[in-house]
């Protein structure tokens, strides 16, 4: 039987063993691991259930947080992948609580890079999973990001799944480390960091009448319009490149007051770019609008030079494609001997971003050389030992 704990206005937080009643409506309520894991599990078949740590946290000395584990399958199916769930505090009725949105403290302790996407799950089915993650960079600390919860925002994973009925009493919320929009959570060897998940709620003091996005010459300029503003002191720009990485803050516009034009102009390269309006309140909430997209194609076929250049360890190298061809992406030594294929398919978008590792490689000098239906460029690489 499913378990239900009414949300309305109600959200349950485990705080040091007991649970108690808290209203997100006054408050945003946060899992902060004080002294425990919150009642998050990974289930008892799984040979790697994650582990209470009583400090190093965002804060740091004595700021606890919870670690989830991934063994790449290497045991066996069981703790393959990095999932984690809470059918306790996080389970109940989020459409009458209005909570449309999760923001969680992530850090990366492996050797992958992470996205971590957010599920409903309603055993033995999944339901719904976040289109959008929250990238966690090897080596870069613990980071913060917002997944949402509203509809526009998920994927159906069964095709037939009620979003309205999910939502009035959601069974489980699930953590899930994935690269794609898949409910099927990826094999990996690694391991997170998570703090302060905090449930966030609907708050519109603003009504947006309208928010577009177009592009001229390498400039986007995004334009919205308040029909009514109530408390307002201004909207925060958020920008996704590319389509599974998540929303960073690139700047603010302060508020005008009611029935208000706003314009909001970034330079940028060709590729692929979703917006999305932070409103925040005097009282300090803050409120997710829609998402707009928009694309700005690369004049030509190229690739850029990697980064950094030379490398020791990780690079990047972006991939631009004005067209739906497919590319090939390989490396080759100074003897003209391919010893590489980093990519071979049809790019995802305008601007497709690679990985290169590095530590694959002999030091030396080699060419990246990238192919699309005729067209040859190339670039330099210097591995450094």
């Amino acid at each position: 039987m499913r378990r239900s704990s009414l949300f309305s206005f109600i959200l349950f937080v485990l705080v040091v063993g007991p649970l108690v009643l808290a209203t997100p409506a006054s408050a945003q309520q946060k899992d902060f691991f004080g002294s425990n894991l919150n009642n998050w599990t990974t289930g008892v078949l799984n040979p790697n259930p994650p582990e209470f740590v009583p400090d190093g946290g965002p804060i740091g000395v004595e700021d606890g947080f919870m670690k989830a584990f991934g063994n790449g399958g290497v045991s066996g199916n069981q703790g393959k992948a990095i999932v984690v769930y809470n059918g306790s505090q996080w389970s109940g009725d989020y459409a009458t609580s209005g909570l449309t949105s999760v923001t969680l403290d992530l850090k990366n302790f492996g050797t992958t890079e992470l996205y971590i996407r957010l599920g409903f799950w309603d055993p033995p089915t999944p339901q719904f999973m976040s289109k959008d993650s929250i990238h966690v960079p090897v080596g870069a600390g613990w980071v913060s990001g917002t997944i949402s919860l509203l509809e526009a925002d998920l994927i159906d994973i069964t095709g037939s799944a009620n979003y309205a009925v999910i939502t009035a009493d959601v069974p489980e919320l699930r953590i899930i480390h994935n690269t794609t929009r898949t409910w099927s959570p990826e094999a990996i060897i690694g391991t997170l960091g998570v703090d302060n998940i905090t449930a966030n709620v609907t708050h519109l003091p603003v009504e947006l009448s309208s928010f577009e996005a177009t592009t001229s010459n390498g400039v986007v300029d995004l334009k919205w319009q308040t029909a009514d503003e109530s408390n307002n002191v201004g909207f925060e720009v958020l920008e996704r490149v590319g389509h599974d990485s998540s929303f960073e803050k690139v700047g603010f516009v302060g508020a005008k007051g009611s029935g208000s034009d706003y314009v909001y102009s970034l330079t940028r390269r060709a590729g692929d770019y979703s917006y999305r309006l932070r409103q925040i309140d005097t009282d300090g909430r803050a409120t997710l609008h829609s998402v707009v997209e928009v694309g700005l194609v690369p004049d030509a076929f190229a690739i850029d030079a990697p980064y950094p250049n030379p490398v020791s360890g990780f690079a990047t190298v972006d991939l631009l494609v004005p067209d739906a061809y497919n590319a090939r992406v390989s490396v080759y030594d100074l003897l003209g001997r391919e010893v590489d294929v980093l990519f071979d398919g049809t790019p995802s978008g305008l601007r497709t971003r690679i990985s290169l590792d590095a530590n694959n490689y002999a030091g030396g000098t080699y060419l990246l050389r990238a192919e699309s239906n005729g067209r040859v460029v190339s670039r330099t690489l210097t591995i450094a030992r």
